[in-house]
């Protein structure tokens, strides 16, 4: 009895790092697969800051909105640039803001918020 319960948890944990395994190389096939499509097929379009949070101490996340060919997609990310005290006073939003996007995949883009690399 002994030995079967052994063998269960060795086979539980050897299907848990399976599973993490895999999801791990699904989230980084999905996010090269997005690198190479924003890179060989990018446009720019314009946006606007819909909302700005912060979870935790320091983990701030901006929700954007863009719309191509009259579709309208809204994306959350984790901003590499802070708007000051935005969180809190809510200022940044409908702030207007450059958008690049993949011509093959609208859904995918990125948000340039940092104006001296604005003019791609």
């Amino acid at each position: 009895m002994n030995i079967v319960m052994k063998s269960k948890k060795k086979a539980l944990s050897i299907l848990l790092i399976s599973i993490i395994v895999v999801f791990v190389s699904f989230r980084y096939y999905n996010d090269f697969k997005s690198y190479i499509l924003l890179k060989n097929n990018t446009a720019k379009t314009t946006g606007i800051i819909v909302d700005y949070y912060e979870i935790g101490l320091s983990s701030f996340y901006m929700k954007y909105s863009y719309t191509v060919n009259g579709r309208v997609y809204t994306k959350t990310v984790n901003p590499d640039k802070l708007f000051d005290n935005c969180e809190d006073d809510k200022k940044c939003i409908n702030t207007e803001i450059y958008i690049l996007y993949s011509k093959k995949e609208p859904s995918i883009s990125k948000p340039i918020l940092d104006p001296d690399i604005a003019d791609l």
